[in-house]
């Protein structure tokens, strides 16, 4: 088992922050594959040495399941997708934005758990994903969230088949 301190850092572009698993890491026999016990993923300052537990902010708990987090261009925003327990085919996917002050935000309209396919693409202001096939036999959407100061709106297209998100 590999240790607390924090697996897997996703370093912000300004080299200040990263979001980090927190919790077991167990390796398997040939040393190829890892399973994560149940953890937090959160966000802590970073520097040469590390990323450092003290003053950690938890994004989410209870993280179980692989993860995909990322940030904006900026390092004002970053998304997290998790894969879904039960079906590890798609996951859910969650925006933030982090204020002057460091603390963790989620304005309105924000994605907060938003069921999506693996992969996406954020930038500067923009986050895109495609969505599982609807019920119905309806099929994949890909979703588009944009954000200026002023706000954040959506769109999406209409569904298609085999829809993939490339970064």
């Amino acid at each position: 088992m590999l240790a607390e301190a924090g697996f897997r850092p996703i370093v912000s572009p300004d080299g200040k922050l990263a979001i980090v698993f927190s919790g077991p890491v167990e390796v398997g026999q040939e040393g190829q594959d890892l399973t994560l016990g149940e953890g937090t993923l959160e966000l802590r300052s970073w520097s040469a040495a590390g990323a450092s537990a003290e003053g950690a902010t938890v994004v989410l708990d209870g993280v179980d399941t692989p993860f995909d987090a990322r940030w904006d261009d900026g390092g004002t925003a970053f998304a997290v997708w998790v894969q879904d327990a039960a079906d590890p085919s798609f996951g859910r996917l969650s925006l933030y934005f982090i204020d002057p002050d460091g603390k963790i935000l989620q304005p309105d309209n924000a994605p907060r758990e938003e069921p999506a396919l693996p992969g996406f693409s954020i930038g500067d202001g923009r986050l895109a994903w495609a969505t599982p096939s609807g019920q119905g036999g309806e099929g994949s959407r890909v979703q588009i969230v944009a954000w200026t100061d002023e706000g954040v709106g959506t769109a999406e297209t209409a569904p298609g088949d085999q829809v993939v998100v490339i970064r």
